[in-house]
């Protein structure tokens, strides 16, 4: 310590000294008018390295703490627009402020950006302490950025210490006896520009937020200690244990010495040898060694021994420092694609904390209890964002879990300034300062969707420039650290894309590789993705390095429930069912990846953090033991062997002597299981060690009496050799069928002569367009077809949507002869999983569906169907069913219930509908509107018995109307009370046996907010019961009209508590009336003498017969939700229609559609790419319709790697090259990428544009898909054909409709509507507009938008012609 003098010396002890003042009659409770405190009770220093002579002194307790004010300056920016700075006040003026007093540590939680914080505290340090002593004042954490003053000097600044300890040697700034320190921390995440901040979110608190303590100790010190461990294999096959130490040692004083270093590595073993080290004054230098110690147990989670490695600093026989370090030994290494743990292989199965905010545990036991929960559920590891790192890393040592720090980057690395990098390399290197001597951090992240693949120019100088600035800081982090390996969160391997080869970072990093919900990713296939070799969208999936999916299912799953039902069906739709679907779901996601041997796997925000129900009730879905089936199918042949491949995988620590199980149970005629016989070994006693895969093939030979469809049950239980301890169990039901050979009863198709003197066909071959419409006369006289699977570039008599496989379809229809066919013999058909790979979108014809599938918007896939056209019908079946045969087991048995069905004699309804309106005023008839808009005539009341009346209810039901329905139904005629009001006259539904309950209003607080969340208006959606009545052949998915995006944060409330109107990810979701199900909920009265039958659950629609008639009352909100959920309401209004008896369309044409190329005329992007954001900011070429906060980027597909949802980073998809049906239409989407950044033909007000053909377009009529901007006056669209014909005027709002939400027109379509940045509901329109000139052909269109303001955008245009 030198001792300082002169007037400025004298002036900062003077300051130093008013600064001193007494706490005497201000309580520690003290109001705070800068922020809301958060006191940290129960911190106390962690002190465990101390060894004598090395001493502290605890900080904590009373302190005193002040604010100032920032001065604002305005000054013009780099984009040349005003903006402010602020301006620090000078350290002397906090000798005018006044003071409060404090405990530390404490927190300051959203203060002013303007402010800053001032913390002084007076200390003694001993006379004993040795001249030229060491002293360092130690922050466990501090910040956001903080300025220290020792006695009134300026001993350190530092910005942007985010989370990490500081250790700030102070040994010139203090003397012997009596100190001050003054530390002054600010806010920074919310004045430092985001373009310099390197941070995931803001750090909303500042303060001297942990313990603070002085350590000191003698002149020549240990100033840091490192180690490694590591296995050196030996000749004799065994591995030998390698301690490598790093010791920096410092001389302090100002003369030089000779210093010796000795030490060991544990109490209990041999020493270190003694090394030399001569050091000239005021110098440093490193020492390494390393040091066998075989006897020194290992370190792991199921064995977490900790042991003392100590060393010590001797100056002419006198111990002058001594340091202590903790540590277990243990190794993590990667070789090829696996990471091994202490020379085993190893998955990394790993969830997410933040260590930061609500989540702080100030002692181990809070943290074991957490631990526990992880442990329980099969997680061994956790990435770590936050504060407390240091801290958990402790309580991790001594439980045994694996931890990964995340360092702060945030996002758009390609944004960076230059002030960024180096704050953001000072806190990679702090952080493996930090925490490097803890056996629990296998592996540094040194960032988080930070780079190019989230925001950058992919390939383009910004996102190279950034690849070299991040490794060169990693390279940094390593001369710290140089024992890890490390990873950047979601960056591949840094340098994007890819394409093939390996880039600079060690640990290949996914995010969201595969999107299970999305089409071609079909469970159970899609989850030997890695193993197969596919290639994700990062572009990589060579085994060249371990594989990190360090967040998985959330993006592309989770976020898409609807396309669960692919391989879930409708289970989707109750929470009960979820909860087992969804554990299924990464059961099977995790036996697969444990097959391909992934290195990490987190699964993202499943709640495995969280006091879950679903784990409680289901368990793990990541068990350490896990008995799987490597094959799929599960139809197998009566007396027949089948092949079946056993794997057991052993994803935890140490060995186990473990035998494999099997018992088999067969049905009784009563579909009782009855075992087979006593539980057999079938693998004899093995050894399962850490990270092994054992295998063997096992044969399943179901017994020959067991009939079609029944049950046959095979139980694997993995036990320990004593048989007492059940490790593991898994059941596989198989469905047996007899082999038989089915022969057609029909003729097949072979030519068009066969269609004579026939009524029914079977049609199995690729027909030419001649064929097919020969074919259709045939249909539309009375013949009935039976259409099997139909290749593309067959004609076909509907649309079909081709490679979109499905290994699961559902049946629909529960009665005649489909009945005895459940959903479980339909998944997984041989020989490859796959039931077929098309589809045929559900139309807007009189159509029976008895099997459909799931795709990524739902179950929208038709795959067997009856289609009636004129006086006949097809009988469809899009499956390769002919092909499988033989190979099949349940083949043979549907396609004779197939046969079965084709022999029915189907009739078509002919009953038509009329429409009372009730009260419903001229200009808002809602019912007769809602039917307009899906397409469905309305007739004159004729009184006709078979004429269905509907009565619109919405506003009320009065004794007129229930005059109207009782006549009606006198007469025999079925009765619809649709739209029925909450408020509805209780009387008049009590004499039909039905009364009204509100649902139950949820009140909760969000719990990070504090804000009451209470909105809860109407049931959000149902489902039909088993008997669905007039419902039936509607699937679940056709009655959910709430919000999709939604469905998964609904459910995560209900799991875990929270109320599910207030909980995503992170935000809050405001529920919207207009999404609600239904008004109310239908109730029996009971002992009426009518007895309704409910069709939904809960109940909205309810069927009673009332005199000779049948009626049925909805509550169900179709009107209200027929603009956004269109398609889905107009599927349940024709089912129950068709099932009413009436008929719900007209022949429709049989049209050639010819999806058009207009690419050229594009003029807009979709999105505003940041890549195109010019200086002034705005966007060239600008997009959709200016603004910049609401565009298309996740239309049709997520375009920009951007969620709304999640507000997190998710992987932008490939755009479909193949056309999409919308509105009915197939319509061919421009690639903006593959376009110049162009996707969207816009006109603005009184603006023209031209699309010219390559070749000229003969169609009858031409089909646009667009939208207008919204909010804008009465204006119309031009269209001309050109070539004299007449233009055709499409008016914006009955052709075209608002893009800001679903608007039901009058002479359009609403085709499809999706979430953008500001609208829940935003839609596209299909508008068809006849070709006054079919003869002649169409060279171009012409568009001119009539209006003062606002714009129209066409995003497609197919051409339409009739083939009769």
């Amino acid at each position: 310590m030198k001792r300082q003098t002169g007037k400025g010396h004298l002036a900062r002890r003077l300051l130093c000294a008013a600064l001193v003042l007494a706490c005497a009659g201000v309580g520690f409770a003290a109001p705070n008018p800068f922020g809301k405190t958060v006191q940290m009770e129960g911190f106390r220093p962690i002190l465990h390295h101390l060894a004598a002579p090395r001493q502290a002194i605890d900080l904590g307790g009373e302190w005193e703490v002040c604010a100032l004010s920032c001065r604002k300056e305005a000054y013009t920016n780099a984009q040349g627009k005003a903006d402010y700075r602020l301006v620090e006040p000078p350290f002397e003026t906090t000798a005018t402020c006044t003071w409060q007093c404090v405990r530390v540590p404490e927190t300051r939680v959203d203060a002013r950006e303007n402010l800053n914080f001032y913390w002084r505290k007076a200390f003694e340090l001993p006379k004993t302490l040795e001249k030229g002593g060491h002293v360092a004042l130690c922050f466990e954490r501090i910040g956001e950025s903080y300025e220290l003053y020792v006695n009134g000097r300026k001993a350190r600044s530092h910005a942007a210490t985010f989370s990490w300890p500081q250790r700030i040697d102070i040994s010139e700034f203090v003397q012997r006896g009596s100190n001050t320190v003054v530390v002054m921390t600010r806010q920074d995440g919310v004045r430092r520009p985001w373009s310099d901040s390197p941070v995931w979110e803001d750090n909303a608190e500042t303060g001297i937020t942990r313990p603070v303590h002085v350590e000191f100790t003698g002149g020549v010190f240990v100033k840091e200690l490192a180690h490694g461990c590591r296995l050196v294999p030996g000749k004799d096959g065994k591995n030998t244990k390698i301690l490598d130490v790093r010791v920096l040692v410092r001389n302090g004083r100002s003369e030089a010495v000779e210093a010796v270093l000795t030490g060991n590595p544990g109490a209990s073993w041999s020493d270190f040898p003694a090394t030399k080290v001569s050091l000239a004054p005021r110098s440093e230098k490193w020492v390494t060694f390393s040091h066998p110690c075989d006897s020194v147990p290992f370190w792991s989670p199921d064995k977490p021994t900790l042991v003392k490695m100590v060393v010590r600093i001797t100056v002419g026989g006198k111990v002058t420092d001594a340091l202590s370090q903790r540590y277990g030994f243990r190794e993590f290494k990667a070789v090829g694609h696996r990471f091994y743990l202490n020379g085993r292989p190893y998955m990394n199965k790993r969830s997410t904390w933040n260590a930061g905010g609500g989540k702080l545990c100030t002692d181990k036991e809070s943290y074991f209890r957490q631990f526990a929960r992880f442990r329980e559920r099969g997680i061994h590891s956790f990435r770590v964002f936050g504060g407390d790192v240091p801290r958990m890393c402790e309580a991790a040592d001594e439980y045994g879990m694996l931890i990964t720090p995340v360092a702060h980057a945030g996002c758009g690395a390609a944004w960076r300034t230059d002030r960024f990098w180096p704050l953001y390399e000072n806190q990679l290197c702090e952080m493996a300062r930090a925490l490097r001597h803890h056996p629990s951090v296998i592996y540094w992240n040194v960032s988080n969707e930070f780079g190019s693949i989230y925001g950058g120019d992919e390939g383009g100088p910004r996102e190279k420039q950034t690849t070299a600035r991040q490794v060169a800081a990693a390279k940094k982090m390593l001369a710290v650290d140089p024992t890890r390996l490390w990873e950047a969160c979601g960056e591949v391997e840094l340098g994007y894309p890819i394409k093939g080869s390996d880039g600079p970072a060690p640990i290949r990093s996914y995010h969201y590789p595969v999107g299970y919900s999305d089409d071609g990713n079909e469970l159970p296939n899609a989850v030997y993705w890695y193993a197969n070799g596919k290639v994700p969208w990062q572009g990589i999936a060579t085994k060249t390095k371990p594989a990190s999916l360090s967040e998985d299912l959330y993006h592309g799953s989770y976020d898409c429930p609807l396309g669960f039902t692919k391989w879930f069906g409708e289970d989707v739709f109750s929470f009960e069912r979820y909860q087992k679907m969804s554990m299924d779901f990464v059961r099977l996601v995790y036996g697969g990846l444990c097959y391909s041997g992934v290195g990490t796997w987190e699964p993202w925000a499943i709640g495995t953090q969280e006091d879950s129900a679903t784990f409680r009730k289901y368990g793990t879905p990541f068990p350490d033991f896990l008995i799987t089936l490597l094959e799929f199918p599960m139809n197998l042949r009566a007396g027949e062997r089948a092949e079946r491949t056993v794997n057991v995988y052993f994803e935890g620590f140490g060995s186990h002597r473990v035998r494999l199980w099997r018992e088999d149970f067969a049905a009784t005629a009563g579909g009782a299981l009855v075992s087979c016989g006593v539980p057999r070994d079938v693998s004899g006693p093995f050894e399962a060690l850490a990270g092994s895969r054992f295998w063997k093939k096992d044969t399943v030979e179901p017994p020959a009496s067991l009939g079609d469809g029944a049950v046959y049950r095979v139980v694997y239980t993995l036990k320990d050799m004593a048989g007492t301890n059940e490790l593991a169990r898994s059941s596989y039901d198989f469905r047996v069928f007899r082999r038989e050979t089915v022969k057609a009863p029909w003729p097949f198709f072979t030519s068009v002569d066969d269609l004579k003197g026939t009524d029914r066909i079977l049609v199995a071959k690729s027909l030419t367009e001649t064929e097919g419409l020969a074919l259709e006369r045939w249909v539309r006289a009375g013949g009935t077809a039976f259409m099997f699977e139909i290749p593309e570039g067959g004609w076909s008599p509907y649309v079909i949507a081709y490679r979109r496989g499905q290994t699961r379809i559902y049946r629909r229809r529960r009665v005649g002869a489909f009945a005895d066919v459940d959903d479980g013999m339909m998944k997984s058909w041989q020989p490859d999983g796959y039931l077929g790979r098309s589809g045929v979108p559900k139309c807007e014809e009189d159509v029976e569906c008895y099997f459909d599938a799931g795709r990524k918007e739902g179950l929208s896939a038709a795959v067997v169907f009856r289609l009636y056209r004129g006086k006949g019908s097809y009988l469809a079946c899009q499956m390769p069913l002919l092909e499988v045969l033989d190979r099949e087991p349940a083949a043979a048995f549907f396609l004779k219930a197939l046969y079965a069905e084709f022999a029915r004699t189907a009739i078509r309804p002919s009953g038509t509908v009329a429409i009372d309106d009730g009260r419903c005023p001229a200009t808002n008839r809602v019912v007769r509107s809602m039917f307009k808009s899906c397409g469905l005539a309305v007739a004159n009341d004729s009184g006709a018995r078979n004429q269905l009346l509907v009565i619109d209810c919405s506003h009320g039901i009065n004794s007129r109307m229930a005059e109207r329905a009782n006549a009606a139904l006198a007469k025999g005629r079925r009765v619809w009370l649709l739209e029925v009001p909450a408020d509805a006259d209780c009387d008049i539904l009590a004499s039909y046996g039905l009364a009204l309950a509100q649902p139950p209003r949820l009140l909760t607080t969000v719990p990070w907010s504090g804000a009451i969340c209470q909105r809860d208006n109407g049931v959000r959606w149902v489902r039909h019961t088993a008997d669905a009545g007039l419902l039936d052949g509607a699937s679940d998915d056709d009655l959910f009209w709430w919000n999709a995006n939604s469905l998964w944060g609904y459910y995560s409330g209900l799991d875990i508590g929270r109320h599910p109107m207030c909980w995503t990810n992170g935000g809050e979701w405001k529920d919207r009336p207009t999404m609600s199900g239904a008004t109310a909920i239908l109730e029996r009265i009971q002992g009426s003498a009518r007895q309704p039958a409910f069709r939904t659950e809960p109940a909205a629609w309810a069927e009673v017969d009332v005199g000779e008639g049948r009626l049925a009352v909805s509550t169900l909100r179709m009107a209200a939700n027929a603009a956004s959920a269109h398609t889905r309401v107009g599927r349940v209004l024709r089912t129950a229609l068709f099932n009413a008896g009436v008929r719900t369309s007209a022949d429709a044409k049989v049209r050639r559609f010819i999806p058009l190329d207009i690419s050229k005329a594009m003029n807009r992007n979709l999105w505003h790419d940041p890549l195109t954001r010019q200086k002034d900011g705005t966007y060239k070429p600008e997009a959709w319709f200016g603004r910049e906060d609401n565009d298309l980027r996740w239309f049709p597909v997520n375009l920009c790697g951007w969620s709304l949802q999640a507000r997190n980073n998710c992987p932008k998809e490939p755009f479909p090259k193949e056309p999409m049906v919308l509105g009915g239409v197939p319509f061919k989407l421009v690639d903006p990428l593959a376009n110049g950044n162009k996707a969207c033909l816009v006109l603005m007000s009184n603006e023209t544009a031209r699309v010219t053909f390559e070749k000229p377009v003969r169609a009858n009529r031409f089909s646009f898909l667009g939208a207008h901007s919204g909010f804008i006056p009465s204006c119309d669209l031009t269209i001309d054909f050109g070539d004299g014909r007449t233009p055709f005027v499409a008016s914006l709002g009955r052709q075209i409709g608002t893009c800001r939400w679903a608007e039901v027109l009058t002479d359009g379509v609403c085709a499809v509507s999706f979430q953008t940045q500001q609208d829940a509901t935003a839609s596209l329109y299909r508008f068809t507009v006849p070709n006054p000139k079919p003869q002649e052909p169409v060279k171009s269109i012409e568009f001119r938008l009539n209006c003062p303001k606002g714009g129209a955008a066409i995003l497609a245009i197919t051409g339409e012609t009739d083939a009769f």
